[in-house]
Parts: C-alpha cells; sequence; structure tokens
C-alpha cells in the first residue's frame, strides 16, 4: 500500500510541475529554430515600415496611394534561410558592421562623431540585443515599440546613483515604475533625423534619398507614461509634405554635465518662443542661400504639436537640385507615443 501512494506521488509531480528536459519527457516539443523565429520577427516581416505606411493608421500612403507591396522597400529584410546575412558562420556573435549595414541612423551616428558610453566600454550591438530580440520571440509585431525589443536600461542599472536630477525627477533610485523620466530623456545625447525623404526616389529608382542628416537634436515625447526621446520623419511627394511624430532611442548615450543638463530643458529656447508665440521653429527655408536650416537643441514636444511646429519642405527641380516646396504638412501623424502633457518651466 505504501508502495502505491509512493508511485502515485512520484506520477503526480510530474504532472504538477512538468518536464524539464527533452531527454526525460520525448515528447515535449523542440524549441523553435531561429529560422522559425525569424520569420515572424520585424527583421523578416517588415511590418514596422508597413504599419508606419498604411493607410488605415494615418500613414504616407493617404498621399501617394500606393500600396507598400509596390515599394522597393518591402524588400529589405532578413532571410530566414541564409544565416550568412548577420552571421559569420551559424552560431557566432554578429559583428557591428552587421548590423550597422541596414540601420543607418546608428551607422551615421558613428560617422558624425558621436560616442556612446557601452560602445567606449567595447560594447557591441549583441552586447544588449540578445537573440530575442534579433531572432524575435515567435510573436508578430506591428512595431518594435509594441514590445519587440525586450532589454533595458533597467536589466543592467538596478540601483541608480544618488543625483540633483535623479533626486528631483524619479520617486525611488532602485524602482523604475513610477518615474516621470524615461532614462532617454536625459541620458541620450542626440538623435539623428535623415530630413525629407524625397519619395520620387523611392518610386522611382528604388532608392531613399533624403535632403541631409540633421542632428544635435533630440525630441521629447511621452511614451508608457513617461518623457522619453523621440524623432521625427519628413517625407515630400508630388508636391505633398508628411511628417510623422514617434519614439526613439539614439545610441549616443553620455553622462551629461550637472551645471548643464537642467539648462536643456528648464532654460530651452523652444519653449521660450512657444511661451512667446505658441509655436516652435524647427526647420526653415533659406531664400538667400537657397538651403534648410534647422535648429539644434532639445525639443520638447507641445500637445498641440501639428499648429506649434513649424518646418519647411523641400523637393528636387528637373535638373535635380533642391528647391523649397512649403512651410507647412498636408498629414502628420503620431505613433507609438503622445505629445507632452505640459512643458517644462522655465527658470
Amino acid at each position: 500500500m505504501l508502495g502505491r501512494i509512493i508511485s502515485f506521488g512520484i506520477i503526480f509531480l510530474i504532472v504538477s510541475v512538468g518536464c524539464k528536459k527533452k531527454e526525460v519527457c520525448p515528447t515535449l516539443p523542440s524549441p523553435p529554430s531561429p529560422a522559425e523565429l525569424l520569420s515572424t520577427s520585424l527583421h523578416y516581416t517588415t511590418a514596422g515600415m508597413a504599419y508606419f505606411y498604411s493607410a488605415q493608421n494615418g500613414g504616407f500612403e493617404n498621399l501617394t496611394g500606393i500600396p507598400y507591396e509596390n515599394l522597393a522597400c518591402k524588400n529589405c529584410h532578413v532571410d530566414p534561410n541564409n544565416c550568412g546575412t548577420c552571421h559569420s558562420k551559424e552560431g557566432d556573435v554578429p559583428t557591428d558592421n552587421s548590423c550597422l549595414n541596414c540601420h543607418g541612423r546608428q551607422k551615421a551616428e558613428i560617422a558624425l562623431g558621436y560616442t556612446d558610453v557601452h560602445k567606449s566600454q567595447g560594447f557591441v550591438c549583441a552586447k544588449c540585443h540578445d537573440e530575442e530580440d534579433v531572432h524575435g520571440d515567435g510573436k508578430s509585431y506591428n512595431s518594435m515599440f509594441e514590445g519587440a525589443i525586450h532589454v533595458n536600461c533597467y536589466d543592467c542599472h538596478t540601483t541608480l546613483p544618488s543625483t540633483t536630477a535623479h533626486n528631483t525627477h524619479l520617486k525611488s533610485l532602485t524602482d523604475r515604475n513610477d518615474d516621470e523620466l524615461d532614462c532617454s530623456a536625459c541620458h541620450v545625447k542626440s538623435v539623428v533625423t535623415c530630413y525629407n525623404c524625397h519619395f520620387e526616389s523611392e518610386v522611382n529608382l528604388g532608392q531613399k534619398v533624403a535632403y541631409g542628416r540633421f542632428h544635435n537634436w533630440k525630441f521629447l515625447v511621452k511614451r508608457n507614461g513617461k518623457v522619453s526621446a523621440g524623432n521625427i520623419m519628413t517625407i515630400t511627394y508630388q508636391g505633398k509634405a508628411f511628417v510623422v511624430v514617434a519614439p526613439f532611442y539614439g545610441h549616443t548615450v553620455y553622462k551629461p554635465d550637472p551645471s548643464t543638463i537642467c539648462d536643456e530643458c528648464h532654460r530651452n529656447s523652444f519653449v521660450q518662443e512657444y511661451n512667446s508665440s505658441g509655436t516652435m521653429t524647427l526647420v526653415r527655408w533659406l531664400a538667400d542661400s537657397l538651403k534648410l536650416k534647422y535648429s539644434k537643441g532639445t525639443i520638447p514636444v507641445p500637445g498641440n504639436w501639428r499648429d506649434a511646429l513649424k518646418l519647411s519642405y523641400v523637393t528636387k527641380d528637373e535638373e535635380g537640385k533642391w528647391v523649397h516646396l512649403k512651410d507647412e504638412a498636408d498629414l502628420k501623424q503620431i505613433l507609438f507615443c503622445e505629445p507632452l502633457d505640459k512643458l517644462p518651466p522655465q527658470f
């Protein structure tokens, strides 16, 4: 009788706890292969670009009338059956160059001379972005901002140092849940914007051509209840202009100077202009030099950003020269974030 009880107990324990290894339970399914995971990842589906562009999400398709499936950018994806796209040999750690072949804005950060505290310590892309970030987790996402990127600053920085800025803006140095600021709001030095994409080049030549790379600026938006770093993207096509505001994490992380970091927000020329005129002048066309000039600094995105943010747009003439198009976008979009509830007070 005792033996039966013991046997029943062992069986119950196995059923309750579950088998941990396939060799113990041969019927346990094998984990998905990298190729299977990649087939639903953003690296393969390019669903992020399609979602951003689509008419139903307020995207640029509303102005072009061209389906995403007809664009050359849909072909920019990783082949799940070709590990050589990223790996020198199967199973090795991809080099940074493998990542930068596609991630152009991160490549531009390096070309423009920006440093990053992690990179300066010898970190490579794969140090933070592990297999789950790169191969995917088996789920389909419309954007990396829907949860496709799993790494965050708090994975390593579990306890923050006691500084004036931290003590002012963070409720706790160990609990990040109720913070009003995301780390990126202060610790991302700059984002790079490929300003004014010339969509005719994409449609007719399959090439991405922008007016230029704007940098030394950073937008602040609200994401998941926190003030976070953001960016803009602008596109023109057949006399129409489009602008989108979205979160963006620049890999330009630095340790701010305590004597100047507060001034970025609290002695902010954009906020001062807004308080005076209700506008923030970001990009304007200079008729005398026939060029666009952009303003540098930290740009807190206000609630009425559609009216407040002032940008000029250009296109190419028959000779291929950039010429002024207009000073107001025909369509404006905001994705995966919100404008700020309030602008930083000025001291």
